[in-house]
């Protein structure tokens, strides 16, 4: 569950790596749109796999030291949020400017995406894409060794 849990956090970007003109609504509204679809995949997704860390945690963790082994489970976290902020002003940058030009004149980014003026790999769209892919391909790096990940783990049934 852990594992397909974060399967579908991480599809919650794909709505937003959608051209918004797919939306059939004004660029506005799409975006809006792809918010809310992206928010409402995150929550399922973190509803399936966050109880299921603690668990697998707690259950590889030796009798006694569950509590660091909670508190380190947060690491990679930690060491992703930080990676993600390093690269986030040039993702930013890159595929999201405030004005891009066009023929010489710089113009505001939304008004060359309304205009058809941006190509999609030079879009927001494809920055959301290239996230999405990045974050699926864990989560599928994850199910593929997920024996290897779970060996000695010491699963307890629930008292009834």
């Amino acid at each position: 569950m852990l594992v397909y849990g974060a399967m579908i956090s991480s599809l919650s970007l794909f709505p937003m790596a959608v051209p918004w003109q797919m939306y059939g609504v004004g660029i506005a509204k799409a975006h809006y749109l792809m918010a809310v679809l992206c928010m409402v995949i995150v929550t399922v997704g973190e509803v399936i796999w966050s109880p299921k860390l603690n668990e697998y945690t707690a259950a590889i963790a030796p009798k006694g030291q569950e509590g660091t082994y909670l508190g380190l489970s947060l690491l990679p976290w930690f060491l992703a949020k930080t990676v993600v902020s390093y690269f986030s002003g040039y993702m930013l940058l890159h595929w999201s400017p405030e004005k891009v030009s066009i023929n010489g004149v710089d113009i505001p980014l939304q008004q060359a995406m309304i205009n058809g003026q941006v190509s999609y790999w030079h879009s927001p769209a494809a920055m959301w894409l290239g996230l999405g892919v990045y974050a699926l391909a864990g989560c599928i790096v994850a199910f593929l060794l997920r024996a290897w990940l779970t060996r000695g783990a010491h699963w307890r049934m629930p008292q009834l």
